[in-house]
């Protein structure tokens, strides 16, 4: 059966499959390259187009473009009405790229793609877990895998082929920021903790200079460019700020120019600047990374290294932020920009052969691959509660860092004596925290049950979460034999039967 491994990017898509010795390998488009511009174009005549052709014409027409979607999957936003009023949102859009990528797919290999393991960030969500996976099933394609980002880019940098020790994983993609740490033995790969910045990226570092730039324009020429007014120079000028931005990571200072109604601005831009323009965002991934060592009680001094991953995390403002941070460089042989898409392929084929199918290249079986690897939940799950005071809280069951898969069970009172019916909230937040504060990820209702009074009447509530880290809820009411369970869809929930 046909195996991808894909990194559906904010910014980029990376599709791998299989080489003949069972490794994987980035498939290259149309143009040669071996990322794809993960942009949606939206023509007049209602073609939909994708990739580079769609982020070229989006210069020319950005209404008629979307970009940085991955911001909004798991909400409502409209990102695109076409003429006809069709609504596009952050799912409608994966659901094109991964089409294009089951074509690219069967265009290099000659298969048709059946099963992928689809990258996402370490902090999302169950609903945006299932919004990617959905998004897979629209287009034809069982994603059968959700492996975490920065766990995928461990194994596309075989971490387990240097030795024993703690890696820290730091994960600067175009719109997102994880982090993890792995402690790895022999050819076993474990996640301890991990954490994330979901609005965090390097579109982020960008826009900051975008913004300068414009500024340095009003106040030399009296009026402020718009993509409204002025697309095409508007769009233009993202495409050198991009330049701008890898060039700051080469020399300390480069000039970026901007020309429109006949005013020209050459605005020189130096290292120093851009790291003053950008502080507040490389404290906040510091802040994320200390974080994530505090969580685990490890110290940098007993890592073994510090493996930057993402396209963003070549920035020399990042690196610096690093070494300053934790007085010790990056490590400069990591792969960077395609670690997501071979470790996502890498960590597919594992679970594929964990289920026991094996991976076949030219209808010859591979043998299996001598490796484990265990991530562990990013959130604490648990469910609404009320307190002495009459506020609702959450009541963590499931504690973030545990291993996936992951199961518990905890016994909860019912809030007033004789009820025969009650309402279960499930919650992702901090233990304690109002639900007001938290992710509502679901609510079931269990009904029918037996009224109790002179003794506390407890009810089961399970949570599962399955190695893509995906919830079940189901609750029990012993008394009465009524069990409910709820399974997160795209609609929240799907109700069971009772019991």
């Amino acid at each position: 059966m046909s195996l991808a491994g894909i990194d559906l990017g904010t910014s980029t898509l990376i599709v791998t499959a299989c080489d003949p010795a069972g490794n994987p390998r980035v498939l290259d488009n149309d143009h040669g390259d071996l990322f794809t511009p993960t942009v949606v174009y939206f023509d007049v005549g209602g073609q939909v187009l994708v990739g580079t052709e769609a982020s070229h014409l989006g210069i020319l027409h950005p209404e008629r473009c979307i970009r940085l979607w991955k911001r909004s999957i798991g909400t409502p936003t409209v990102l695109y009405r076409d003429e006809r009023g069709k609504e596009y949102r952050a799912r409608d859009v994966a659901k094109l790229l991964l089409e294009f990528a089951a074509r690219l797919f069967q265009e290099r290999t000659g298969e048709i793609l059946a099963q992928a393991a689809v990258a996402v960030p370490a902090n999302f969500s169950d609903v945006q877990k299932k919004e990617v996976i959905e998004a897979g099933r629209e287009a034809g394609i069982e994603v059968f895998l959700t492996p975490h980002e920065p766990t995928a880019a461990a194994m596309g940098n075989r971490v387990h082929t240097r030795g024993d020790g703690l890696v820290l994983l730091l994960d600067l993609g175009g719109g997102t920021f994880d982090v993890s740490l792995c402690r790895v033995r022999g050819n076993t790969v474990e996640v301890l903790g991990t954490n994330g910045v979901p609005q965090l990226g390097g579109a982020d570092f960008t826009q900051r200079l975008f913004d300068r730039v414009l500024d340095a324009f009003e106040n030399e020429h009296g009026f402020r460019p718009t993509v409204v007014e002025h697309p095409v120079e508007v769009q233009e000028l993202h495409g050198r700020v991009e330049q701008a931005k890898i060039a700051l990571s080469k020399r300390d200072e480069t000039t970026i120019l901007l020309a429109v109604g006949g005013k020209v601005l050459s605005h020189r831009v130096t290292l120093a600047e851009f790291q003053a323009l950008t502080r507040d965002l490389l404290e906040q991934a510091m802040a994320c990374t200390r974080a994530t060592l505090t969580e685990c009680s490890t110290s940098v001094e007993e890592l073994r290294e510090i493996i930057p991953v993402g396209g963003a995390s070549k920035m020399k403002v990042f690196l610096d932020a690093i070494e300053e941070t934790f007085g010790r460089p990056a490590s400069t042989h990591a792969d960077a920009f395609f670690a997501v898409g071979l470790g996502a392929f890498t960590l597919g084929r594992l679970q594929r052969e964990t289920q026991g199918q094996a991976v076949e290249f030219n209808g010859r079986r591979l043998p299996p691959l001598e490796a484990y690897v265990r991530d562990v939940t990013a959130h604490p799950i648990g469910i609404a509660v009320i307190d002495d005071k009459q506020r609702v809280r959450n009541s963590v069951i499931l504690e973030k860092g545990r291993p996936l898969p992951s199961d518990h069970a905890q016994p909860f009172q019912l809030a007033q004596p004789g009820q025969t019916a009650c309402v279960i909230q499930v919650l992702q937040g901090v233990d304690g925290a109002l639900a007001e504060s938290c992710t509502e990820l679901g609510r079931f209702e269990l009904r029918n049950l037996k009224a109790v009074h002179g003794t506390p009447h407890r009810i089961d509530i399970r949570l599962h979460i399955d190695h893509n880290g995906i919830l079940t809820a189901e609750a029990e009411d012993k008394h009465s034999s009524v069990r409910e369970e709820l399974r997160m869809t795209q609609d929240l929930t799907t109700r069971g039967k009772a019991a």
